[in-house]
């Protein structure tokens, strides 16, 4: 989990690693490497758990949601100018499925 503070809503939050995806890298290997720069961490395989609305007004805005397993830190983050992430490791067993 990633830790964030959002301009929008003037909070911090605690949310999935996100990232914005074309077609291609959905459905290839470049799912792992996305979110490795917002947490370092990058694991094999990636699998596609499944698709949902982001923005419900928007039909044409679909979120998708990936579980990356075996997952290890392997670099530094790679954060953009004005980012400030907090990476929080979270036992799977604590989640919902």
């Amino acid at each position: 989990m990633v830790e964030q503070y959002r301009h929008g809503s003037n909070t911090v939050e605690l949310e999935i690693p996100a990232a914005s995806w074309t077609r291609t890298t959905l459905t290839g290997s470049g799912r792992s490497s996305r979110t490795a720069e917002e947490t370092g961490y990058e694991g094999e395989p990636a699998e596609l758990i499944g698709p949902g609305i982001c923005q419900p007004g928007d039909p044409h805005n679909t979120m998708y949601t990936v579980l990356v397993r075996n997952c290890h830190l392997r670099h530094e983050l790679e954060l953009d100018h004005g980012e400030d992430i907090e990476t929080h490791l979270c036992h799977w067993g604590k989640f919902p499925h």
